[in-house]
């Protein structure tokens, strides 16, 4: 893939059997978004200044045209304004993946080890080679027609083929992760401790990781996993559940 920035350019790249791909203006992303969140119940789904954090695509693509297997991180809502494409899924064995798996982007030797390092937080002998990532036993397909929308969740691996000229639209939304949530109240929780409320330093007093220790036991809830990472320079601390409970 690669980007350009003149229309005439790409209605030649699309005329000579090439996809186009691009971002729906941000209004629209607030319109439509925004307003798929709030009636999906999302929270989190707004930046400060107000904007949406999901986004709005627009596919156009020539009949043949494949988009190999990849998957997002985002809820995602596809609408078929015309022509149809059919969609292979696959199961993968992460599922709400910090960043998506995207092997079909040119980019992704530049990404193989953000992703990498991410997916291996939800299995920790996560391999990024397409044989060990799709479910090649487990896969269904679906064929899109116009007027037709489907979902697809995070982390649903998935392939797409063109039957016809087509033109389609995604709604990617974007929320709050559980683990925001609790990231955010676990950090005022921190913030009582003074020791904590100072800037940080690459001189670490071992007291003050001591301090953030005690803390951990004495506010983990008893439904978050018993085993947690502080900072590179604190050792593994593992949570008692008799010890530990907060109202968040």
């Amino acid at each position: 893939s690669f980007q350009v920035s003149d229309p005439d350019i790409a209605i030649k790249i699309l005329k000579s059997g090439g996809a186009l791909y691009f971002r729906g203006p941000q209004h629209m992303a607030n319109v439509y978004c925004s307003r798929l969140s709030d009636e999906l119940g999302f929270i989190g789904s707004r930046y400060a200044n107000g904007d949406v954090k999901g986004e709005i695509e627009v596919f156009i693509s020539r009949k043949g045209h494949v988009t190999n297997w990849h998957w997002d991180w985002q809820d995602n809502f596809t609408i078929q304004v015309s022509g149809t494409k059919t969609w292979y899924f696959s199961p993968t064995h992460v599922s709400n993946p910090l960043y998506g798996w995207t092997p079909h982007f040119s980019s992704f030797e530049q990404t193989r080890e953000l992703q990498g390092r991410a997916h291996s937080l939800a299995r920790s002998n996560y391999d990024s080679s397409p044989d060990s990532v799709i479910r090649h036993d487990f896969v269904e397909s679906v064929t899109l027609s116009p007027g037709d929308v489907l979902y697809h969740p995070p982390g649903m691996c998935h392939r797409v083929e063109c039957l016809e000229d087509s033109l389609s639209v995604n709604i990617s939304l974007i929320g709050w992760r559980e683990a925001d949530i609790f990231a955010h109240a676990f950090r005022m929780a921190l913030c009582k401790e003074a020791s904590l409320r100072s800037f940080a330093s690459q001189r670490r007093d071992g007291r003050l990781w001591a301090s953030a220790r005690d803390l951990v036991f004495s506010t983990m809830p008893p439904r978050i996993p018993r085993v947690v990472r502080l900072p590179r320079c604190a050792k593994r601390i593992v949570i008692s559940q008799e010890d530990c409970e907060i109202d968040l």
